[in-house]
């Protein structure tokens, strides 16, 4: 067994702390969707904070549609930059893609996630998913060559 493998099975996970590796792997997929998304995602739910989980699904499926709309807004923004080269329909397509699978996972980790409903286990799937795309993302983004309009290195 790798030494991750061994650190990943041997980490406390009832404490409330991430493992190192599960950090870096959220760190990872949440570079592929705008922070806008996420802290206007958590401000609501925490000042709501949704009973129903009716009420988790269409706040969900809000941000996912708003995750959408800031991605193809920081599209045109970059369309419209004389300094960068416009995305592509297909770069802008697979961004969108991107986004969309990556905010889903990073939503259902958290505590007012409506993917509880579908199993009681949502937020170890999601945490599990997100440590295996964490390096299969970036990969996959470099072989599209594609790079998300909101991260350091595109601007």
């Amino acid at each position: 067994m790798t030494g991750r493998a061994v650190m990943a099975r041997d980490a406390p996970a009832a404490s409330g702390t991430h493992t190192p590796d599960l950090a870096k792997a959220i760190a990872a997929v949440a570079a592929y969707f705008p922070t806008e998304t996420v802290g206007t995602y958590l401000a609501v739910l925490a000042i709501l904070q949704p009973a129903s989980n009716g009420a988790r699904w269409v706040f969900y499926t809000v941000f996912l549609i708003f995750t959408a709309l800031v991605v193809l807004y920081y599209g045109w923004k970059q369309a419209h930059s004389p300094a960068q080269a416009p995305l592509g329909r297909r770069s802008l397509a697979w961004l969108l893609v991107f986004s969309g699978v990556s905010f889903t996972l990073w939503s259902a980790t958290t505590p007012w996630t409506p993917f509880k409903e579908l199993t009681s286990d949502a937020q170890k799937y999601a945490g599990a998913a997100m440590i295996v795309l964490s390096p299969l993302l970036p990969m996959a983004a470099q072989v599209l060559r594609i790079s998300p309009p909101w991260s350091d290195s595109a601007r």
